[in-house]
């Protein structure tokens, strides 16, 4: 937790980053929904976050994550039962969803500056 809200935004996106990458959802979507949770808007300088809404952001990604992950083991513990059980092809729909989403939207780590590139490339596409 820096006390210079410019090193504390960047590691902001860095956050995001890494929880797009735990998730399988994309930054832009993650963004999306902490700019609607928290009124703020990272394409407009004023409307950025202040110190606390930062941290307050964290703590909320960190939270999710927390229950992500908790999720992802239960649902690994039974996928372990059905294997013992000779069930070899999972029909635990969440399972295979949530695997399929965090393993096919793998994103290689960039930073702000590349997401940053990365996004005015996909506007400039439209």
């Amino acid at each position: 937790m820096n006390a210079d809200v410019s090193h504390a935004w960047i590691e902001l996106h860095r956050c995001v980053e890494a929880y797009s990458r735990t998730t399988g959802e994309s930054f832009n979507l993650i963004f999306t929904k902490i700019e609607a949770d928290f009124n703020i808007d990272r394409t407009i300088k004023r409307k950025w976050p202040n110190l606390q809404q930062i941290r307050e952001i964290a703590l909320k990604l960190k939270r999710e994550r927390e229950d992500y992950l908790h999720l992802i083991r239960n649902l690994i513990k039974e996928r372990r039962l059905e294997k013992k059980k000779g069930i070899r092809i999972s029909t635990n729909t969440e399972f295979l969803n949530l695997m399929h989403k965090q393993t096919n939207h793998l994103k290689p780590k960039v930073g702000y500056w590349g997401w940053r590139k990365k996004r005015i490339a996909e506007s400039e596409k439209k």
